[in-house]
């Protein structure tokens, strides 16, 4: 299968306002996730302290498998998960600019931990320090439970739902590369460079964005890294990016 997990910001993070059992207000995070093998999607809703707790859970655990010398596959894995992106930090006082930090920080926080492929790992391992940890992981993002590997250690096929049965379609494939003829526009206007064919041929080398308009990935990516969040053409809000590709 193609990966279609191409970018952090497939990762459709929102956050809404919502109150407790007690009365408490809280913000809390609506996060669209994609699993980058089986190209199913689904979707979590979490606070902002329980996303930490999580993720200091993950640092204890990858502290004990390095002391392990039969962990530190699983350390490493934990690695690209904790040390690539900055985890948007502890405030005191939230204001709008804390909940835009938190949705990118979340965006690549959670890409990280979909690419390390924890989650369609088995549930059981000689090793219980290694089973606590996909069992944490699967817990957390409630990774439904098709999403595994069969006895033999191999991926189990899985039907990826209809497009109208999602929220957002993030990182859906298209049949074939639209015709050049009709797209909104016909080259990269952050480098510059125009698409070709042939770049369709690579999943998400070429990603269009929620308001329609199409870049390279990595383009876009950089352009978003710089806290750019509108796209550079219409200046609309980015909500999501979506890989484009032709497998024929």
């Amino acid at each position: 299968m193609v990966d279609l997990l191409v970018s952090e910001h497939q990762i459709v993070v929102d956050a809404d306002t919502t109150t407790d059992r007690y009365g408490n207000t809280y913000c809390r995070y609506n996060i669209q996730l994609i699993c980058p093998v089986l190209h199913e999607w689904w979707a979590i809703h979490s606070r902002y302290r329980t996303i930490r707790a999580f993720r200091d859970r993950l640092g204890t655990i990858r502290r004990v498998l390095r002391e392990r010398k039969t962990g530190v596959y699983y350390a490493d894995l934990l690695d690209s998960v904790l040390d690539t992106c900055r985890f948007p930090p502890r405030v005191w006082f939230r204001n709008a600019d804390t909940t835009k930090e938190r949705i990118l920080g979340f965006q690549g926080f959670f890409y990280h931990l979909l690419q390390a492929r924890l989650h369609l790992m088995p549930r059981t391992n000689s090793d219980s320090i290694v089973t606590e940890l996909i069992h944490c992981v699967k817990s957390f993002l409630r990774t439904p439970d098709h999403l595994d590997y069969d006895e033999n250690n191999v991926l189990a096929e899985a039907n990826a739902p209809s497009p109208d049965e999602t929220l957002i379609p993030v990182g859906v494939p298209l049949s074939e590369a639209p015709d050049m003829a009709t797209l909104f526009n016909n080259d990269c206007t952050i480098c510059l460079v125009a698409f070709s064919a042939n770049e369709f041929q690579t999943a998400g080398q070429i990603v269009k964005t929620s308001c329609d308009h199409l870049f390279h990935a990595t383009c876009i990516d950089s352009w978003i890294g710089m806290a750019k969040t509108t796209c550079p053409l219409c200046r609309k809000d980015i909500h999501h990016v979506t890989g484009l590709y032709n497998d024929e």
